[in-house]
């Protein structure tokens, strides 16, 4: 009974985390030193882990006769899959125009007061201040 009550916590945090993944995303999950978010470690591959094991978990805990190091071996072999192909899915498609293109700071300029110096036409950009 326990083993189902930690494996299913485990993927209704997972979900939690991957629902506010979507919510938030990933760019605010910076490295200290790197403009760039890692493809490695951030919430939608700790998510896809945390979903992995514990879907697997409480699957095969309250299906199958099998052994908890068993269920546990399993269950970790379906994380670490998930968790290589978010890495992977992260590191080519999500984060892949990150290196290309400066960090645009447009959080940071919505809301802002500015006065505008020149009004936008259909034949030139505005401008503000």
């Amino acid at each position: 009974m326990i083993q189902k009550i930690a494996f299913l916590t485990a993927f209704i945090g997972g979900l939690a985390l991957a629902v506010h993944s979507m919510l938030h995303g990933v760019e605010q999950w910076r490295r200290k030193r790197s403009d760039r978010p890692s493809a490695v470690l951030n919430p939608p591959t700790v998510a896809a882990l945390a979903v992995g094991v514990g879907a697997t978990g409480y699957l095969l805990t309250s299906r199958t006769q099998l052994s908890l190091l068993a269920v546990l071996i399993v269950s970790l072999v379906v994380g670490a899959a998930a968790l290589t192909g978010t890495i992977v899915l992260m590191a080519k498609w999500a984060l892949r125009n990150s290196a290309s293109n400066p960090i645009s700071h447009d959080e940071e300029v919505n809301g802002q007061i500015a006065t505008v110096v020149r009004t936008i036409t259909p034949d030139a950009p505005g401008e503000i201040e």
